[in-house]
């Protein structure tokens, strides 16, 4: 279990730093680890972060594949964090689809999930996206208004990527 999850988390930290190539062959190992050693959740969530290395790269009809997939992984009983984090990375790819409509679904569904359980990280990432379907949409003074509160609340959990997302989002405000 160790192994996978190291893999696993490091395939992580290759996205974030911008490495996904690498990143992607290391999530492939950590996947097949966990698969085979019965871990569900874990592999659905290396799942996901495949799509996220495919999101780095551009390749979102191959990033929506592993995000849908990551998703219909979860057993009824998994973790609501991680299902909601699945969903928001979804509803990410789909607005860079321009998929608008299915994108506005899983966004309401995850604020709404956020809100509920007060899970600060979570709505930070679900006003993020919806600040940007607001933006897609051409609803500057919305997108101003969602941009800013998710500011104010990843300045105060101190999410420095986070914040940095917004705050790049935001300065393409017109």
């Amino acid at each position: 279990q160790g192994e996978s999850t190291r893999s696993g988390n490091y395939g992580w930290f290759l996205i974030l730093v911008g490495r996904p190539r690498r990143a992607i062959a290391t999530l492939e190992r950590a996947l097949k680890l966990s698969q085979s050693l019965g871990f569900k959740l874990q592999a659905a969530v290396q799942t996901d972060n495949v799509g996220l290395a495919h999101d780095s790269l551009s390749e979102y009809p191959l990033a929506r594949e592993y995000h849908q997939k990551a998703l219909n992984m979860l057993e009824a009983d998994a973790p609501l964090y991680w299902r909601h984090s699945i969903m928001i990375n979804l509803a990410n790819t789909l607005l860079s689809l321009n998929e608008l409509d299915q994108a506005r679904t899983l966004i309401d569904q995850v604020l709404t999930y956020a809100r509920g359980a007060e899970s600060s990280e979570m709505l930070v990432r679900a006003l993020t996206a919806q600040g940007r379907l607001a933006m897609l949409e051409d609803k500057p003074s919305d997108a101003k208004t969602l941009l800013e509160e998710g500011i104010s609340h990843a300045r105060r959990l101190e999410v420095r990527r986070l914040l940095a997302d917004l705050l790049y989002l935001y300065s393409q405000l017109k």
